[in-house]
């Protein structure tokens, strides 16, 4: 009994370790989700695939509103099947607290930059 006591214990501790954790927000308070001072934690629960989420989406009265929170895996990418949300944009993640704003993407932000040296250098060359 104390090994079984013992072996469920850790199992919690350890599910408890490796869950998701995610920004939270919800503006029906008020709060306006794109300040980071209004974000909470939320432990994902681990008995399902989830994933950090950030959507904009266009209320009823239309005005433009951004939720974060954990969603089921795939959230993002059935979001036009979702009825009553208007969803604008849509991104997910899969690392902890990753969903604090809409980040580009690294390979997105060094090819800029390199697109962008390349065309500073040559416009000095040709001078």
């Amino acid at each position: 009994m104390k090994l079984l006591c013992g072996l469920l214990i850790c199992t919690v501790i350890v599910s408890s370790a490796f869950a998701l954790e995610c920004y939270f927000c919800d503006p029906t308070n008020g709060l306006s989700c794109n300040d980071a001072a209004n974000f909470k934690t939320l432990k994902c629960p681990t008995n399902q695939a989830v994933e950090c989420v950030s959507v904009h989406h266009k209320s009823a009265s239309g005005t433009n509103v951004t939720l974060r929170g954990c969603n089921p895996k795939g959230f993002c990418e059935h979001k036009d099947k979702i009825p009553l949300l208007n969803v604008l944009e849509c991104h997910s993640c899969t690392k902890d607290l990753c969903n604090n704003s809409f980040q580009l993407n690294a390979n997105t932000t060094i090819i800029s930059l390199l697109i962008i040296s390349v065309a500073l250098f040559y416009s000095k060359l040709f001078r």
